[in-house]
């Protein structure tokens, strides 16, 4: 009912949980991509379509593309001969 004819709270829903990840894992290996699984319902998939733009979708991307490569930089010192070993996962 809610994600037919409930626009406001629909709206509301997905700009608060879903606004920059509307692929969403449920189970380990299993994830739902909402703006094909909400593609019947109405409300649901018009406040989808809200946040579903390429400027949106760009941003959100660059966004975690920044958070990747600062990662990935804090991660070359563990990867280090020698470091990444038993006792230091341990502690």
């Amino acid at each position: 009912k809610v994600l037919e004819g409930e626009h406001s709270m629909m709206r509301e829903i997905v700009d608060k949980h879903f606004n920059d990840n509307w692929v969403v894992p449920f189970q380990m290996g299993f994830a739902v991509d909402l703006s094909q699984a909400w593609e019947p319902y109405k409300a649901a998939k018009a406040a989808l379509d809200n946040i579903l733009h390429r400027k949106n979708i760009t941003d959100v991307c660059g966004r975690y593309a920044k958070q990747v490569e600062t990662l990935n930089k804090g991660l070359l010192k563990y990867l280090t001969k020698g470091v990444l070993n038993e006792q230091f996962v341990m502690n």
